[in-house]
């Protein structure tokens, strides 16, 4: 599984993972009902043989059976929601649907800042370049860029150190852009290394509420 997130549904809990698979397990249970009943269904059994077909995959592709912390149970696709859902109540299958619609979304959209981020990392890189070339006749060396990157993550953490980018929320990623345009403002300047840590930092301060590392203090 992936990152659980939590939905709340008339008092009762439902695990979610950021692709939008769901425990059916936990849909079922305030009707006192089984996800395995619904999947011994002929109609649900044809309805998932068609599944597969259309996309050429084992019925593992939309059906999971998880053991583990917080996972245990049957876990369902996206693509199932309606379906199951409706078997319980036809409320609660509109509420799943816009739930699962909403993780989605979300997840297109870090999707994009990530693609988003990565671009403004590299027109960084690009910046450091023509400014080395321009000073001193000679291309930066690879530690150079590796620097700049660690300069950015200590405004945003406190830690010179690497940062696991993929791991990034939302708005940490929205941060993380955020500091990547400023930073190339500096390098454009001409700004130097010691006066960007401290200028990067003070934006971090000033302008993004202190960053991942008071955000984490203070969740």
């Amino acid at each position: 599984m992936n990152a659980l997130i939590e939905l709340q549904y008339q008092g009762s809990t439902i695990l979610a993972d950021d692709k939008a698979w769901f425990s059916a397990t936990d849909v079922a249970r305030p009707y006192g009902k089984r996800p395995v009943d619904w999947l011994k269904n002929p109609e649900t059994e044809r309805y998932v043989d068609a599944l597969c077909r259309k996309y050429e995959v084992r019925k593992s592709h939309f059906i999971k059976t998880s053991k583990g912390r917080g996972k245990n149970g049957t876990w369902l696709h996206r693509k199932l929601a309606i379906p199951f859902a409706r078997w319980l109540d036809v409320d609660m299958a509109i509420w799943l649907d816009e739930k699962l619609e909403a993780i989605i979304f979300d997840g297109q959209q870090w999707q994009q800042n990530r693609v988003e981020a990565s671009k403004n990392f590299r027109m960084v890189c690009d910046a450091l370049h023509d400014r080395y070339v321009a000073e001193t006749g000679q291309k930066p060396r690879q530690y150079a860029y590796i620097n700049e990157s660690c300069r950015i993550n200590k405004a945003l953490t406190g830690k010179w150190a690497k940062l696991d980018r993929e791991k990034l929320t939302q708005k940490q990623l929205d941060m993380l852009d955020s500091v990547l345009c400023y930073d190339l403002g500096l390098i454009t300047t001409g700004c130097r290394e010691r006066e960007r840590e401290a200028r990067l930092a003070l934006f971090v301060m000033t302008r993004l509420g202190g960053g991942f590392y008071l955000e984490k203090k203070t969740a």
